[in-house]
């Protein structure tokens, strides 16, 4: 078996768990079982003589491996999804938390709702202007004129095509600022950049 309960409790994984961890119990039956770690077979647990569970008998070190593969690939990539809220509506005007903005930010301009099952919505923040009768000005970086002026508060959602959350792909980011925030270096599920 690829995964057993410490001294204090917590599921852990062969391949991150040393003997001091210990004593281990098995998932299944609760009953004792070691961590065996070797070149020759995957890292694994092992029910302690006699025992007749039967929990992860069977398992080639081909299944083994595979399982290690996938957990590796899946682990540390994250992607946060906040519900879907009913006051966001596509082109209107919208206040977003905090945090939104931070997500937005993290996920290279999109924040992944969940709708429901594996259906997620992705959002882009555009800006919001304001004023659009009153206020005209001379945008110099693009050469146009812009009614109105842009609202430090509020901003334009845009939908985006829905996505299964299968569709994500696994994205790492080095560390970067993005206006306020200061971004970390980042595993993250999302749809690639661009």
């Amino acid at each position: 078996m690829l995964s057993a309960y410490n001294r204090l409790g917590e599921q852990v994984v062969a391949w991150e768990a040393a003997k001091e961890d210990g004593p281990f119990s098995c998932p299944e039956c609760g009953q004792a079982v070691v961590v065996k770690k070797g070149f020759v077979v995957a890292h694994h647990f092992a029910h302690v003589p006699p025992s007749t569970c039967q929990y992860g008998a069977g398992e080639s070190v081909d299944h083994w491996l595979a399982k290690y593969e996938i957990y590796e690939a899946l682990r540390i990539h994250a992607l946060w999804m906040p519900l879907y809220a009913d006051d966001l509506g596509e082109g209107q005007r919208y206040a977003p938390h905090y945090w939104e903005k931070y997500l937005h930010a993290l996920h290279f301009g999109k924040v992944y709702y969940w709708l429901q099952g594996a259906t997620i919505l992705p959002v882009h923040f555009d800006e919001y202007r304001v004023g659009i009768i009153y206020h005209r000005w001379y945008d110099r970086a693009r050469g146009v004129w812009v009614d109105g002026r842009y609202s430090k508060r509020y901003r334009t959602p845009t939908f985006l095509e829905r996505v299964g959350i299968t569709d994500l792909q696994a994205v790492t980011r080095g560390s970067w600022q993005s206006g306020p925030f200061s971004l970390p270096a980042a595993r993250l599920w999302c749809l690639p950049p661009g």
